[in-house]
């Protein structure tokens, strides 16, 4: 539970109950919905339903709604990096999903990162959006699952 309180100088504040014992650190790597129906802002809200705390690192940044997606703008690889090294620096990550990756620079640095992670990874690719809008470049993903990292795949073999 979160409490909204104020500040001495007036401004409002989160706070957090602390009686939640929330002790497990999930990290979404994923697009950004300013509508909130869809990556990572969905993905913190499933999280907090259950009490599990939301870390977050942007693959792309949408412009949409609930009928449309109007623009995709991926992130820069050092972007992504950057973002992946700040909370690996900081928290201990119990667990991953992985959502849109949008194209394969972002997939290489998703691989670079998390390749000696062992961790549970679930990889929920979004290939088009609920309105139809592709969202994936040509790519595929494959999963090892004996090392839990992910590869890329030539597009144009059959693995």
């Amino acid at each position: 539970m979160i409490d909204l309180n104020s500040s001495q100088d007036g401004d409002q504040i989160l706070k957090h109950d602390t009686s939640l014992n929330i002790d497990m650190n999930v990290l979404s790597i994923g697009g950004s919905d300013p509508s909130s129906g869809a990556g990572i802002q969905s993905d913190i809200k499933t999280f907090s339903k259950y009490y599990v705390y939301g870390l977050t690192a942007v693959t792309a940044i949408t412009s949409q709604n609930t009928r449309k997606v109007t623009s995709i703008e991926p992130v820069s690889a050092k972007s992504l990096k950057a973002q992946l090294d700040s909370i690996f620096s900081d928290f201990h990550v119990d667990a991953i999903k992985i959502g849109m990756v949008y194209n394969s620079q972002i997939i290489k640095v998703i691989h670079s990162k998390l390749r000696n992670i062992k961790v549970p990874i679930v990889v929920d690719p979004i290939i088009k959006s609920t309105t139809g809008t592709t969202l994936l470049k040509k790519v595929r993903l494959m999963i090892t699952k004996n090392d839990n990292t992910i590869g890329l795949c030539n597009n144009s073999k059959q693995v």
